[in-house]
């Protein structure tokens, strides 16, 4: 009732703006936020703490308008890399690679000291999982590679590249020892357990394997809610390979219902 009292007397301070929207998120009062977000970024547009709270305030879904307001932030701010990050992610989830990539190498090519190398370890890990997606597993290999320079424990780059190593079926030795510190990292974590199940499946160690698959199986339930088709197809094999034919089927038939 302050704020709003204040925002009513002071029109023209839009730093109220800023503080009522963050009060706003706190309450999980978003799409009211985000309307006074946008006021102070348009007031400010040079300032990034606004765009950057607009981006927070817009739902997961709304990719294009995440993408809009991207656009809108880099016009004002062309040096902040932050927004071609942003940018990059929102095309890769429309499916637009090459713009994605495109975005991508922009920001690396506009970053400077000053940029926290987290920052850039992400930029080229999302670069590797494009690469990937547009079937360039060499140059995948070696953006993962720059991104763990930046940052040697990067958890979702180490995931992905050790899980698209067992997927080509190659240096599995390796890809086995990074998803290790994945799950040592984040022992419940579903997806880092399915890529490590999977690799251990890949080296035929069966055992191993099924348990922790069936422990990606269990916390995808708890964490989730639900269960991925890839993780429910991966258990499949496992229980297939490991003599319960009948439960491998039950499971196939999940993966391919999900």
């Amino acid at each position: 009732v302050l704020l709003d009292t204040l925002i009513i007397e002071h029109p023209q301070e839009p730093k109220l703006n800023l503080m009522y929207g963050e009060l706003l998120m706190l309450q999980q009062r978003k799409e009211e936020a985000q309307f006074q977000f946008r006021i102070f970024a348009e007031s400010n547009p040079s300032n990034p703490i606004g765009w950057e709270q607009l981006l927070r305030s817009i739902p997961n879904d709304s990719i294009n308008q995440s993408i809009e307001v991207c656009k809108t932030a880099i016009s004002y701010l062309p040096d902040y890399i932050m927004f071609y990050f942003y940018l990059g992610i929102g095309e890769y989830q429309n499916k637009e690679y090459e713009k994605a990539l495109d975005t991508l190498k922009e920001g690396v090519s506009r970053s400077t000291e000053k940029d926290s190398p987290r920052l850039l370890s992400e930029f080229y890990g999302m670069m590797g999982n494009i690469y990937y997606e547009t079937k360039n597993s060499d140059s995948t290999f070696v953006a993962f590679d720059k991104a763990l320079k930046y940052v040697p424990d990067n958890i979702g780059v180490l995931n992905n590249y050790s899980y698209y190593l067992s997927l080509e079926k190659k240096d599995l030795d390796k890809a086995e020892k990074m998803s290790r510190v994945t799950i040592t990292a984040e022992p419940t974590n579903p997806t880092y357990l399915d890529t490590y199940g999977w690799i251990l499946f890949e080296q035929g160690d069966y055992v191993s394997s099924k348990i922790y698959l069936e422990s990606a199986v269990k916390y995808s339930k708890e964490i989730e809610k639900e269960v991925s088709a890839e993780v429910l197809e991966h258990y499949g094999d496992v229980l297939f390979k490991s003599g319960d034919e009948e439960k491998a089927l039950e499971y196939w038939i999940k993966a391919k219902e999900t």
